[in-house]
């Protein structure tokens, strides 16, 4: 698994003056192998990037799915990720989506102190 976090400016922020970047952690290849599948491990791995990403205060977790691949775009839809505005439209016929999920700091809330 490759997990790249990424931080550009973020105007809504800034104005809010909560914080002063839009974080999010932009993640590449998470797989796992057909035998591993259907035991938790994907929710498990994912799980672990969205507390990532709640203890650092990144507004949310990204992903990428390539869409000749229904069930892993079912599979990250049930986990709750959605499509990412930056996701490209339809019309650019691209061979793969961004979906996303926010973390419980876009509501304001603080991470956990300890868990």
């Amino acid at each position: 698994m490759r997990c790249l976090p990424l931080i550009d400016g973020g105007e809504d922020a800034q104005k809010e003056n909560i914080f002063p970047f839009h974080a999010s952690s932009q993640n590449y290849e998470v797989q796992v192998e057909a035998d591993g599948r259907r035991r938790g491990l994907g929710q498990r791995v994912l799980k672990v990037l969205e507390k990532l990403a709640h203890a650092t205060r990144m507004r949310c977790v990204r992903l990428t799915a390539l869409t000749h691949n229904p069930s892993a775009s079912a599979f990250f839809r049930a986990c709750g990720y959605i499509l990412d505005d930056t996701s490209p439209s339809i019309e650019e016929a691209t061979h793969y989506e961004i979906l996303s999920k926010a973390t419980e700091n876009e509501g304001g809330t603080d991470p956990p102190i300890a868990s």
